[in-house]
């Protein structure tokens, strides 16, 4: 938000559409998905969004893509590999 130029007037339960103990369960279930297993609560991780955020041209396009269906939990390596590409493969 701050390096686009805007400020998060919106609460996150309202930008993701879940609420927190939901999007918790959903991330999670990204990590399962991606990964094979579940997250063992060690490996350090990120949420990231699937359409960066870089992409947004606006703050509309900037809450949208704060939904959660645009959103995965990856190992902070992978997150920082895949940076604000939308073609990178994990593994």
């Amino acid at each position: 938000f701050h390096r686009k130029g805007y400020r998060k007037d919106t609460k996150s339960a309202a930008l993701t559409g879940l609420s927190s103990a939901d999007l918790t369960d959903y991330l999670l279930g990204t990590y399962a998905k991606t990964y094979g297993c579940e997250w063992d609560g060690i490996i350090p991780v990120h949420i990231d969004h699937i359409v960066p955020l870089s992409t947004a041209e606006s703050i509309e396009d900037v809450k949208r893509l704060c939904y959660y269906t645009n959103l995965q939990l990856l190992k902070a390596h992978d997150n920082l590999q895949k940076s604000a590409r939308l073609d990178y493969k994990i593994g």
